[in-house]
């Protein structure tokens, strides 16, 4: 089999819910019709023979390592995978966000390529046979597409925070851990790539040990001495914040005239370019737009004014928990 089929979701509700079902690929009747197929916008050609190649490139560390640019994956090794997986996927296996919506899409690489399984028993453990793996990452919802599964969720971290071509800061959000984008995806501000890409550039770029330089009143103590705590690092900082800076800063969009003003920032789409890198089998991102530094940073102000809020009245959870993604 050289190119992908896409299988019935109705297969997989099947075999999520009827425990002796069991999909039969040379059975010809599981799968999409042309007319359906082109419905779907699932008529393309997609590579088996170029996903494997990625899927069994991510099941060797030093590939991964080399192409992270670090010797040791440290307790990040899971964040690390998937950063991998996630640009690799985006950058060598061009799909749109329409097909990537699909449920029956992400199932059928699940079921048809077998370095995917490979991969993903490797990652995780405790899943020793496909029927676990099959129950733990079929798709049957948009929490399963968005968070659960480990080959879709990636790709959708990357697409959301890519700046065209330009995948550095997908790079940041992943280094946030799955505490932080799992909770993006389910907050209406993560469909505005502008405040999206923005917020991961001011986590990233701030000098946390430092952020309450200046600041001495008691209102900050708390949060004073969870900084100047021993254990505390920088990136430990980072992602406490990152993580519950989030419902302060959704509560203050509601509310901002000028942050509910972003969505009119014309940000140019070259609808042409994204078609040409689609049907492209070149590495990297499409250079479909591009979101200037000047316009990312304008947005720091009023997340320091969000943050102040958090530094009065802060929540700390553990390092641990926050590299925690709940799939050993």
């Amino acid at each position: 089999m050289e190119n992908l089929k896409i299988i019935k979701q109705i297969e997989f509700l099947k075999l999520k819910k009827e425990n002796a079902y069991e999909i039969n690929l040379d059975n010809p009747y599981i799968y999409l019709e042309e007319e359906e197929l082109i419905e779907y916008n699932l008529n393309r050609k997609y590579s088996i023979k170029t996903l494997n190649k990625i899927f069994k490139d991510a099941q060797d560390p030093n590939k991964v390592k080399k192409f992270l640019g670090i010797t040791d994956f440290g307790r990040d090794k899971k964040n690390s995978l998937d950063l991998y997986i996630g640009i690799k996927l985006h950058s060598l296996f061009h799909i749109s966000r329409s097909e990537a919506s699909r449920y029956e899409f992400w199932n059928s690489i699940l079921l048809q390529v077998e370095e995917a399984r490979k991969y993903l028993k490797s990652r995780n453990s405790k899943l020793s046979e496909n029927s676990e793996l099959f129950d733990k990452y079929i798709v049957l919802g948009e929490t399963d597409m968005f968070v659960e599964n480990r080959i879709s969720s990636p790709w959708w971290i990357v697409e959301m925070t890519r700046n065209g071509d330009d995948y550095t800061i997908s790079q940041y959000a992943f280094k946030l851990t799955s505490n932080f984008y799992n909770r993006w995806f389910n907050s209406s501000a993560f469909h505005n790539p502008i405040l999206t890409l923005s917020f991961i550039n001011f986590l990233e770029n701030k000098d946390w040990l430092n952020c309450l330089k200046g600041k001495d009143g008691k209102e900050y103590k708390a949060m004073q001495d969870f900084i100047n705590a021993p254990s505390t690092s920088e990136s430990t900082i980072r992602r406490n914040i990152a993580v519950n800076l989030q419902t302060v800063l959704n509560d203050h969009i509601s509310s901002n005239e000028y942050l509910n003003k972003i969505n009119d920032v014309n940000i140019k789409y070259d609808e042409q370019a994204y078609k040409e890198w689609l049907d492209s089998n070149n590495e990297g991102g499409p250079k479909d737009f591009k979101i200037s530094k000047k316009i990312l940073e304008s947005l720091h102000e009023e997340f320091e004014q969000v943050l102040d809020l958090y530094y009065k009245f802060p929540y700390f959870g553990s390092e641990d928990s926050s590299l925690e993604d709940g799939d050993e």
